[in-house]
């Protein structure tokens, strides 16, 4: 992103690029050069260009043993499928707590991001699920969980900090305690 993301008047500014993210140790492509101006995220294959998978589907090393893609992905889908509940209960301790800072929040807030998207998308769930419980304007209900989401490596890192942060929020909600206001 470059220049401020909006002017005085709350008009979108910013220069987005969209581009394929490879970790240094991710092996380059064909050519040798990173993929760049990849697919929108809202493409098909998940936003990723033709031919490619998203990072946390590649072969990683766990406990001395390679993962296979297919035994990575079964872990994300199961990972994003358990969101689905999380999302169902914080919701209602918002809605029950009455968190919204302004009447209908939440619903100002779900025409935004929309659905959650399938399980079979888990980058894009584990993001709809940050965006949902940090939206802007904030809630105040959990903590900032948006820069680590980013900062992730990979498909199971994105899902792990969504579900922590999730879980998280909902302890608190449960304990009517929202989180510390940064200084």
């Amino acid at each position: 992103i470059e220049g401020q993301p909006f002017n005085e008047n709350g008009v979108p500014m910013a220069k987005v690029t969209f581009m394929e993210w490879a970790p240094e140790d991710s092996p380059p492509s064909k050519d040798g050069e990173g993929v760049i101006g990849g697919a929108h995220p809202s493409a098909s294959n998940g936003g990723f260009a033709s031919g490619t998978k998203p990072y946390g589907f590649n072969e990683k090393i766990a406990d001395g043993d390679r993962m296979t893609s297919q035994s990575n992905a079964a872990k994300c889908f199961k990972m994003a499928e358990d969101l689905e509940p999380l999302v169902d209960e914080w919701y209602g301790l918002v809605r029950l707590g009455e968190w919204e800072r302004i009447p209908g929040q939440l619903d100002l807030i779900k025409s935004h991001i929309g659905e959650m998207p399938p399980r079979e998308e888990p980058a894009r769930r584990a993001t709809w699920v940050a965006s949902l419980i940090n939206p802007i304007p904030a809630l105040g209900v959990a903590y900032e969980i948006r820069p680590a989401l980013l900062m992730a490596r990979d498909t199971i890192t994105m899902l792990t900090v969504a579900t922590e942060g999730i879980r998280l929020s909902i302890e608190r909600l449960r304990q009517g305690k929202n989180p510390p206001k940064p200084e």
